[in-house]
């Protein structure tokens, strides 16, 4: 099996997880399921693709199980460059990894990475949040104001935003 088949497979099975982990809890009011995005989802990834794909259906994944159980909120969150053990695979895959190696490098050398606390902060909101706003939707936890009064307006009016969507057809 290739490595973009087995992470499409456990991108499937997390989605059944979840669906039959859920069919066990209690009916208690304002359920949240947080999953993490990954890079890639608003470009390619050169050398990822496999990673990047399982993500793009994690995404995908979320929308669709809160249209089917929506007293639930299904979220997913693109946490940015954060400290993770992604970073040493990176750095020993070497030039294998392209772009990314030197991107790994120059963020180690700065240490330029998102804050743990901002992490929470946006867990914190996300349980608090209305479900119109949250579910089903991809934010950044580094690129989006997502605890701002606007966007959450902005949020409401237009159900597709931060969702995985075609950007248009043609009309003409």
């Amino acid at each position: 099996m290739t490595n973009i088949s087995v992470l499409l497979a456990l991108s499937l099975f997390s989605t059944r997880f979840i669906q039959k982990l859920l069919s066990y809890s209690s009916n208690t009011s304002n359920q949240l399921v947080l999953t993490f995005a990954g890079g890639g989802t608003n470009g390619p990834t050169p050398n990822f693709s496999s990673y990047t794909l399982a993500k793009i259906a994690l995404i995908k994944a979320m929308e669709l199980l809160a249209s089917e159980i929506p007293s639930i909120k299904f979220v997913s969150l693109g946490t940015g460059w954060m400290d993770t053990p992604i970073h040493t695979q990176t750095l020993e895959a070497g030039g294998a990894a392209g772009d990314a190696y030197f991107d790994t490098l120059k963020r180690l050398e700065m240490n330029n990475f998102g804050k743990p606390t901002d992490l929470l902060n946006f867990v914190d909101w996300a349980i608090s949040a209305e479900k119109e706003i949250v579910s089903g939707r991809n934010f950044s936890l580094q690129g989006d104001p997502w605890s701002d009064q606007k966007l959450s307006e902005e949020l409401k009016k237009d159900t597709s935003m931060f969702k995985l969507r075609r950007f248009r057809n043609y009309d003409g």
